[in-house]
């Protein structure tokens, strides 16, 4: 498929500084030289019809970037189908694609990295500038919305695209190919300030490649609407900014208020000390009259005083004595409630095994019990047996005293026949 028409008109619009192609299958690599002044193209591609190109003839591919994985909306592995018609290479099932495409089929299947242009640009950017001078993509695979999800990072520094879409208007719309639709891809691109300006259908019209170029409208339109949301915060900002300079003025009319309070309070406190010195200068000889006195009591006071300091010592150390006892006692309170808790638990488990013992002991005694009847029965069997035996074997005796006696007889009495005849 090729992309003469939509470059033509994408070059009129605004000549690209670089190029991201995603899903090439590397057949139509030369229509892209004009489409970029530098000539780096990133490639991004899991085809293996691709890789083989760049294999068998490095030398047309040393401007470009190679990227052996599958550009989707998140990291990690997919089933990838390497069909007839490489341009439908991807992740969509070639059986969805029967519908369009009678004589398509799977060349190989595996299973495929995959990755997102966000991270790529991340990981890569310090390293190859075209990521950062890449000013337009091209999707030429299907499930393009999982592409353009993964990289909206990148969108921020696209002027336009060019992307595969699905038709919907010309077929019904599978679920495998919703992410393909051109419906669900223009909503979506919508929200980033972009639009669709041509349409290129492919040899099938249920395909097409549409260019899209960034509405620099809506842009400034979206860029308007968050001036005044920042403007809004700012006066939002500047009106709590205030706020907090009147509060903090009213707090400095009170400190500067207190501070007042304050000196007043030193001069009155300075006359009644001059006040008081005065007094004392008055009571100043009676004071010296009564020092004698005074030390005295002031000696006995004292005495007293360090008595009742070393009771209150004493005191003191009897109560962190009592304190410390008390403490101990609390621990060995929480102890015995930590072992009684242990030893309720205990019970509750030896408890549980002696009813589960009971049991065991009721049906083992249950057991004996029939075990002691089968006993007595197989005695009782026993004795009858032994008794028919005993019999027999007094039968048994009495039949071979009688033979024995019999050819004892016949022995004695052979010359005479009249004897054997009687004893037969």
């Amino acid at each position: 498929m090729r992309f003469d028409p939509i470059l033509k008109a994408a070059v009129e619009h605004h000549r690209p500084a670089g190029l991201i192609y995603v899903g090439s299958s590397g057949d139509d690599t030369t229509q892209l030289w004009p489409f970029t002044d530098s000539k780096n193209i990133i490639w991004i591609s899991s085809s293996s019809n691709l890789q083989e190109k760049i294999k068998k003839q490095p030398q047309k591919f040393k401007n470009t970037i190679p990227y052996f994985e599958y550009a989707s909306k998140q990291t990690g592995t997919i089933d990838f189908y390497d069909v007839s018609l490489s341009e439908f290479s991807g992740i969509i099932n070639p059986i969805v694609l029967k519908t369009y495409w009678q004589n398509i089929k799977t060349m190989k299947t595996g299973k495929r990295a995959a990755t997102t242009l966000d991270k790529l640009c991340s990981q890569n950017s310090k390293v190859h500038n075209a990521w950062l001078s890449a000013n337009w993509l091209i999707i030429d695979q299907l499930a393009a919305l999982d592409t353009l999800q993964g990289g909206q990072g990148v969108l921020s520094q696209l002027d336009g695209m060019i992307i595969k879409v699905f038709l919907p208007d010309q077929s019904p719309c599978t679920p495998e190919l919703m992410t393909s639709s051109l419906e669900q891809i223009s909503q979506w691109l919508k929200h980033h300030n972009f639009t669709a300006v041509v349409q290129k259908k492919g040899r099938h019209k249920s395909f097409a490649h549409v260019l899209f170029v960034r509405n620099w409208k809506a842009e400034y339109e979206s860029l308007s609407i968050k001036r005044e949301e920042a403007k809004n915060i700012i006066h939002d900002v500047s009106g709590h900014n205030d706020k907090l300079k009147q509060q903090l003025a009213a707090k400095q009319k009170i400190i500067k208020g207190l501070t007042e309070e304050q000196i007043r309070a030193q001069e009155n406190q300075e006359n009644l000390v001059s006040e008081m010195n005065g007094k004392l200068k008055d009571v100043q000889t009676q004071k010296d009259d009564a020092q004698a006195e005074y030390a005295k009591q002031l000696n006995m006071m004292q005495a007293d005083l360090e008595a009742k300091l070393q009771s209150s010592d004493k005191l003191s150390k009897e109560r962190n004595k009592h304190q410390k006892e008390t403490v101990e006692l609390e621990n060995k309170i929480e102890n015995n409630l930590e072992q009684i808790a242990t030893l309720n638990k205990e019970a509750k488990d030896l408890k549980s095994k002696l009813i589960s013992v009971q049991d065991v002991t009721l049906q083992k005694e249950k057991q004996a019990e029939l075990h002691l009847q089968n006993l007595e029965f197989l005695r009782k069997k026993f004795k009858d047996m032994k008794k028919k035996h005993d019999g027999n074997i007094e039968l048994l005796k009495n039949v071979q005293a009688k033979l024995l006696a019999a050819v004892q007889g016949k022995s004695a009495q052979q010359p005479g026949g009249n004897t054997t005849e009687k004893l037969n």
